[in-house]
């Protein structure tokens, strides 16, 4: 059995700092920001919460540094590592098992939100790296609505083209983007409709199930 108590004094520690709007931010997390002696985090998240901190910003790679950079960071205390929307949902979480993790609200949260739709009744699937699109038809087939973390690189026409291959056409999807943002937009449809979209940003995506 292990102990969860020493969770609360290890560095670094790991919060959420929403989807991108800083009036998604978390109070607990303002609060930390204003005595930490060190923010990791990338650019977008540094801009945002800039006006909330004195400690020393350090910009987190996104591309072929980012697993070094991850596994650099040290433990001093004071020490924060953000993560866009909330750590343990394709964040930065699963990297620090022995660190105190707090949640942020995540672009999943705010696109159920937006379109109505329970995440009880749907599973979290990321395809962000081109796997788990075989998982979904699955999903769908036991009644289950399937949010997607989809591969950032792919528009919506793209995106929509390449999951007709996986659950046909005439399945009814949502696309959430750019969530909180004066840019945000939705998108909803069959895959049919939306397949000629050439529009892309930040994307979740909600795909539901075919008998309700």
């Amino acid at each position: 059995m292990g102990n969860l108590r020493r969770h609360s004094n290890s560095w670094p520690k790991i919060f959420g700092a929403g989807p991108g709007n800083p009036e998604y931010l978390t109070l607990k997390l303002v609060k930390e920001l204003a005595t930490a002696k060190k923010v990791i985090a990338t650019e977008r998240i540094l801009r945002m919460i800039r006006p909330y901190t004195r400690a020393e910003l350090i910009e987190l790679d996104e591309n072929e540094k980012f697993y070094a950079m991850i596994k650099s960071v040290g433990d001093e205390e004071g020490t924060y590592l953000l993560s866009t929307g909330d750590p343990m949902i394709a964040g930065l979480g699963k990297f620090f098992s022995n660190s105190q993790i707090e949640p942020g609200i995540s672009s999943i949260q705010r696109c159920a939100s937006l379109i109505h739709e329970p995440l009880i009744d749907s599973v979290l699937l990321s395809t962000r790296y081109g796997k788990n699109y075989d998982k979904i038809k699955l999903a769908l087939e036991i009644g289950l609505g399937v949010f997607i973390l989809p591969e950032p690189n792919l528009n919506v026409g793209q995106t929509a083209r390449k999951l007709m291959s996986y659950i046909g056409s005439t399945v009814e999807m949502s696309v959430c983007l750019d969530l909180t943002l004066e840019s945000q937009r939705i998108y909803r449809g069959s895959i049919m409709d939306l397949m000629n979209i050439d529009d892309n940003g930040l994307k979740v995506i909600f795909i539901k199930p075919p008998h309700i």
